[in-house]
């Protein structure tokens, strides 16, 4: 008798079309927040780093990946050779620089 009350009460059709918009609505619009807060500002950023690095001539100062800091002295087609001492030259692929030092990065300006 309850089961019958419950099954006559709850007998309201459901439009599938609008249940599976309510249902995929929150999964795109995190993808959407995923896209143009995580993703689009890394893809800007490595698309700079990528331009600085083929604009690095000789006697640019940059800092590497690992940290070293040094003047660039010779820049080959994936290499360059850094100066990082006196008598002391490093070779480096070019995707080991990080930046040139003295160059202000967006998020170091409002520091």
């Amino acid at each position: 008798m309850i089961f019958n009350l419950i099954s006559q009460s709850g007998s309201q059709e459901v439009n599938p079309i609008g249940a599976i918009i309510v249902f995929i609505f929150p999964f795109v619009a995190m993808l959407f927040i995923f896209y143009f807060f995580f993703i689009r500002p890394q893809q800007k950023e490595e698309k700079e780093r990528i331009r600085m690095i083929n604009s690095l001539k000789k006697g640019d100062k940059v800092v590497t990946l690992g940290g070293i800091i040094g003047t660039v002295v010779k820049v080959e087609d994936s290499a360059i050779t850094l100066r990082t001492g006196p008598g002391t030259l490093i070779k480096f692929e070019k995707n080991a620089i990080k930046r040139k030092i003295g160059e202000t990065v967006e998020g170091e300006k409002g520091s």
